[in-house]
């Protein structure tokens, strides 16, 4: 008989661990490309979305920040889902309700 390796899941794609590692070292101005290249080979990924907004707030850039969060929102508007991350969306484009793209 052959056993072969399952896993769980998919392997998280590396461009997100290198997003959350310049982001815990706060460098978010670097992490944003890395969760935008993430999303690049895995569109629409929550966890490379809700990062990619909050990469783009801490690096002071309300446009994206904005754009990605109501992407989050749309990803889950079919559910009822109340994990933290559609909460922070949700408080983030309660607070930000339009924002001016300085051009």
């Amino acid at each position: 008989m052959i056993t072969l390796p399952v896993t769980p899941g998919p392997p998280l794609p590396l461009r997100e661990l290198l997003g959350d590692l310049l982001l815990e070292l706060d460098r978010p101005a670097e992490a944003y490309p890395e969760f935008q290249r993430s999303l690049a080979s895995a569109p629409n990924r929550l966890y490379s979305v809700y990062k990619a907004a909050r990469t783009a707030d801490k690096a002071d850039d309300k446009v994206n920040a904005h754009a990605f969060y109501r992407q989050l929102i749309k990803l889950v508007e079919a559910s009822r889902s109340d994990r933290p991350e559609v909460k922070k969306a949700k408080y983030f484009l309660r607070v930000n309700p339009t924002v001016d793209s300085g051009g």
